[in-house]
């Protein structure tokens, strides 16, 4: 019966080990969220393009390097940074989508809750509470920023095939990673 060292207190560090089992078991499953993310991405991109969206479609592309860049991330061992990291970079790049769309009404807002609902799996309470604040002053900013006329957003004429395939994916993406990760958390 081998017990486990007590963690440090003075330790910034989320101690995967200790609460995942395997560290390279979680290495391999965010291997994969960042292949599904990237994936997510470019389906978004060939959406917005058939809207003639090309604003969007620039940013999604953009938004694929950092994503892709958590890899090193994840493979230092660094899975909290890369966690943090690559919600913020997901929420931001929801913001600048839904100022330049439909505001607060952009269906990709459906993802501010996936990402906390993912982070939270794999981070600290501070941290997943410093990611709640930062994702509803970016709400904030899309309701307060359009009624004090800091920006203009879309008007929605009608909606689109890849309306449905957006949120489709979103739900897909967070259901997914969600139930990965719960099932590595409780087979310890």
């Amino acid at each position: 019966n081998m017990t486990r060292p007590p963690a440090d207190p003075k330790s910034n560090a989320l101690n995967l080990g200790e609460v995942y089992g395997d560290v390279h078991r979680i290495q391999r499953i965010f291997y994969w969220f960042i292949i599904l993310i990237t994936g997510g991405l470019i389906t978004g991109i060939f959406t917005v393009l058939t809207t003639g969206n090309i604003f969007s479609a620039t940013l999604l592309l953009i938004t694929i390097l950092p994503v892709c860049g958590t890899y090193f991330l994840v493979r230092s061992n660094r899975i909290e940074a890369a966690t943090v990291f690559l919600a913020i970079v997901l929420i931001c790049m929801n913001t600048l989508i839904a100022t330049k769309g439909l505001g607060i009404h952009h269906i990709s807002n459906l993802a501010y809750p996936a990402i906390l609902i993912v982070a939270s799996l794999v981070i600290r309470k501070q941290t997943l509470a410093f990611l709640t604040l930062f994702t509803i002053g970016c709400m904030a900013w899309l309701v307060f920023g359009e009624l004090n006329n800091l920006f203009t957003p879309s008007t929605l004429i009608r909606s689109v095939p890849g309306d449905f395939l957006s949120s489709s994916i979103i739900i897909i993406v967070t259901a997914v990673m969600s139930r990965t990760l719960s099932d590595a958390l409780f087979q310890i």
